[in-house]
């Protein structure tokens, strides 16, 4: 086949592929589009549909709660009532009320009538039952003082009522919004029952105010409330309508619940808030809302709620997603066999498309390769050259630790020309003390797959050296890999690094010196700056900051009053107040301490850690307007190292301030001055690691 001719088949093939594949893809697009419409409004229809109803049977609960508060409250407006409870208000006793004995029975007989007339009232007992036998105290109406003491009650009134009054004497107490109507909890007789309370006023009100007693109301939860949760005309057969309330961690469930064991009783049936995808969890959260959720007994449903006015109540109302949402679902099956049906069309033709072109792509490949071979060959020669002209070691083994590449230098190392070492193992050439090491960091950068350092002392003819290697990972899918590998690049860095320490220690003579000239300057401060630097590095080692912020506090810390040698000597041991001009004398030569070291390298940002060392985190120090996160970790802890060393070290016109006390004023400045971190880690280390024991010599003023 000619290169034209190949070319205008492979051509025609990409092009039948792309035209079927596209469109195959279309109406994949299409189909799942139309279901996604479809399925949106059938969610919207049941959604309205979930609502109307709602909105229904939350109006019939509602006016049921609100007539039980009409009862009660209707109740403690009575004006017989009133009259009687103000003349005990005002210090009657009760059996020297005005027609005492008449207005007692009154109000017995209308309490009971009331309580008999509106649920208030227990059911009455079967005749054969024994009178000797307590009966459970299930419902009635009690009014008593404003101090719950019972003034007239129904017969056989429940105890709770006590409760309820000091919940709502509690409401008032603590500000928070009034709620006059309370439960459902479980009564006596072990079943539900809801109270009510409506505060009693005076006819004549007392001057301090405030109710003169209450009138509370206790009954059992029945089917007065229950049958308002069920619409009437309900024909889906999942739908149901039920009462929820949260309890803590607990989601509490207030009305009769029909499973597939049984039935629930109210207030005999909870779940935890934290169920994973829970209906009447995602609906307290969000009262008012559309869910698809689980149910309480797992079955996935479509679900909305409402609160229900007066009470911490929450209405759900659930259907089976499977009834409401079978239509689709069939449709969707439909859309996926159709959509199935497609894809194998498509299939087919990729298959046909492939081996009309098979021919030309085995040719295609072989020639590929070809001038593959030949390019890398290419490659391995400009590498070697590169490679042979560099001082360091270089190499790179596949994932069996077998070289596949060596320069001039890793021969020269190991002591073979470097084509004998192609194929040969690490551990072989080199030994196991030496590959070993090698190939754990070959290891670690496969697995990682980053590039990783490793520093390592060796022995060399004689003396130790220091060796720096770098793992590169190699990845397979790269051009011309066939296997994960590794580059590795080894450079002996024994005088670098000794050239390192020796500028390290020459800086750390240089801070030391310039640390006590600073000191021996004001005698009333000798060691502050090496204090400083100590506490400042063990701040920061505290809160594992790494080594060179660690270095960086420390150095900062000893130098950050380097400008005191700039300041006459009079002025810093003048025993008396520094007047006005003296302390601006003082802090401007502070202020240049940063100046006067920008001509020394550090490894940190030390100069900028002064310069900030007078920041506060509110923003209210120097440089203006620095503060929180902006202001170098560096710096707020030697801010804090340094006010610790000045109010714990003694001077000889002061004693040292004892630790508590200046752990107080430190705690006290804390997100004002200081940053919290610092100080707690300062904290942290006084009280649990010996700090104290340390620096306890700070308050000696001979130390």
């Amino acid at each position: 086949m000619t290169t034209l001719g190949w070319w205008q088949a492979r051509r025609a093939a990409l092009l039948i592929f792309m035209v079927v594949l596209g469109a195959a893809l279309f109406g994949f697009y299409l189909a799942f589009s139309f279901a996604e419409s479809e399925r949106k409004r059938d969610l919207l229809a049941w959604q309205k549909q979930l609502s109307v109803v709602m909105q229904s049977r939350l109006v019939a609960v509602e006016d049921w709660v609100g007539q039980q508060q009409k009862v009660v409250t209707d109740l403690a407006e009575n004006g017989s009532l009133q009259i009687y409870l103000t003349e005990i208000s005002y210090g009657v006793v009760q059996d020297d009320v005005t027609g005492g004995a008449a207005q007692l029975g009154y109000l017995e007989n209308m309490l009971n009538v009331v309580a008999q007339q509106n649920g208030f009232a227990a059911a009455q007992g079967r005749a054969d039952v024994p009178v000797n036998i307590d009966r459970p105290a299930v419902a009635g109406i009690v009014l008593t003082s404003p101090e719950g003491d019972v003034m007239v009650a129904t017969p056989n009134m429940p105890i709770i009522a006590r409760e309820i009054l000091r919940d709502y004497q509690r409401q008032i107490q603590q500000g928070l919004e009034k709620r006059n109507f309370f439960g459902p909890f479980v009564g006596e007789d072990g079943r539900a029952a809801v109270a009510v309370i409506a505060p009693i006023a005076a006819i004549q009100p007392l001057d301090e105010g405030g109710a003169i007693g209450y009138a509370i109301g206790v009954r059992p939860l029945g089917d007065d409330l229950f049958d308002r949760l069920r619409q009437p005309g309900e024909i889906s057969h999942s739908a149901r309508t039920y009462l929820v309330r949260q309890r803590g961690a607990a989601i509490e469930y207030l009305s009769p619940l029909s499973y597939a064991g049984g039935i629930h009783a109210p207030l005999q049936f909870s779940l935890s808030a934290d169920t994973p995808s829970l209906a009447a969890a995602k609906l307290l959260k969000k009262p008012g809302s559309f869910q698809q959720a689980t149910a309480f007994d797992g079955r996935k449903v479509l679900a909305t709620g409402r609160q229900v006015g007066g009470t911490d109540w929450l209405m759900v109302r659930t259907i089976d997603a499977r009834e409401a949402l079978g239509a689709i679902s069939q449709r969707r099956n439909m859309i996926l066999t159709i959509s199935s049906l497609l894809i194998l069309l498509v299939s087919g033709a990729v298959l046909l498309v492939w081996r009309h072109g098979a021919s030309v792509r085995v040719a295609a490949a072989a020639e590929r390769y070809r001038h593959l071979a030949e390019k890398l060959e290419k490659v391995y020669g400009f590498l070697k050259v590169v490679t042979d002209c560099q001082p360091t070691s270089i190499a790179a083994v596949d994932s069996q630790g077998h070289y596949t590449f060596a320069n001039r230098q890793t021969a020269a190392d190991v002591g073979m020309p470097a084509q004998d070492m192609i194929g040969r193992a690490m551990r072989d050439l080199l030994g196991a003390e030496k590959a070993t090491p090698l190939e754990e960091a070959n290891a670690a950068a496969v697995e990682s797959g980053q590039p990783i350092m490793r520093m390592r002392s060796v022995e060399h003819s004689g003396r130790q050296r220091m060796i720096k290697s770098d793992h590169i990972p190699l990845d397979k899918n790269q051009e011309g890999m066939t296997d994960h590998g590794v580059l590795m690049v080894m450079e002996d860095i024994t005088e670098l690094v000794s050239e390192r320490e020796k500028r390290e220690q020459n800086l750390r003579h240089l801070v030391t010196t310039l640390a006590t000239i600073i000191d021996s300057r004001d005698p009333f401060s000798t060691h502050h700056s090496k204090r400083v630097a100590e506490v400042a590095e063990t701040i920061a080692e505290e809160m594992g900051l790494k080594d060179q912020d660690v270095e960086t506090a420390e150095i900062a810390g000893a130098l950050m009053n380097l400008g005191k040698i700039m300041v006459p000597r009079s002025v810093l041991t003048k025993p008396e107040t520094l007047s006005t001009s003296e302390l601006t004398v003082v802090r401007e030569n502070l202020a240049k301490t940063a100046e006067m070291l920008k001509g020394i390298i550090f490894d940190g940002p030390v100069l900028q850690t002064i310069r900030q060392v007078h920041a506060h985190w509110d923003g209210s120090g120097m440089p203006e307007g620095l503060k929180g996160e902006d202001i170098l970790m560096t710096a707020r802890i030697v801010a804090v190292a340094n006010a610790y060393v000045g109010m714990t070290c003694a001077r000889a016109y002061r004693p040292g301030m004892p630790i508590d006390e200046a752990m107080v004023l430190l705690l006290k400045d804390v997100d004002k001055r200081y940053d919290r971190g610092p100080v707690a880690a300062l904290l942290n280390y006084l009280d649990n690691k010996g700090g104290r024991a340390r620096w306890q010599h700070f308050a000696d003023p001979a130390a």
